[in-house]
């Protein structure tokens, strides 16, 4: 795979390479290309091939599933691309929000769209708590809501 390379690109070219030794009679096993590929992967898919490597029985792993795998990690890495390219200011967005009518605390979790960041109004679970930490939140239907403190649970 070249460096800047889609794989996309790099799976087509390899497709139509093994399409051909296939159509001239050489036999290529599915465990032996997946191995291939594997190796022959930019930096960027380390991760991805070390956690195929360790979850899969490479011997079964058919090369249309390892497609279905890389390009799905390439999505999600042009995704994050995307959100950081977008202006240049860091926004958080809530994922999801329950107000209770009376105000009172209940017993929701909230997680932000980037799942890192976890939120409730319970204070008394926070074994650490800066109530001086403040960060505005933008809501899905544009509205924003004030995050007060930030700390540690005990689980």
């Amino acid at each position: 795979m070249k460096h800047g390379e889609s794989a996309q690109d790099y799976l087509s070219r390899v497709s139509t390479v093994v399409s051909k030794m296939r159509s001239l009679g050489e036999q290529c096993l599915d465990s032996t290309l997946v191995a291939k590929l594997l190796r022959s992967l930019t930096p960027k898919f380390d991760h991805v091939v070390a956690v195929i490597e360790e979850s899969k029985d490479l011997s079964t792993f058919i090369f249309d599933e390892l497609m279905g795998s890389l390009l799905a990690h390439e999505e999600r890495l042009n995704q994050e691309a995307d959100k950081e390219e977008d202006d240049g200011e860091d926004e958080f967005k809530l994922f999801m929000a329950d107000l209770e009518p009376n105000g009172t605390s209940s017993d929701i979790w909230f997680l932000n769209s980037g799942c890192f960041n976890h939120m409730t109004g319970i204070r008394s679970l926070f074994k650490e708590l800066d109530k001086e930490y403040k960060l505005k939140v933008r809501l899905s239907d544009d509205k924003q809501m004030e995050v007060e403190g930030k700390g540690t649970i005990a689980i």
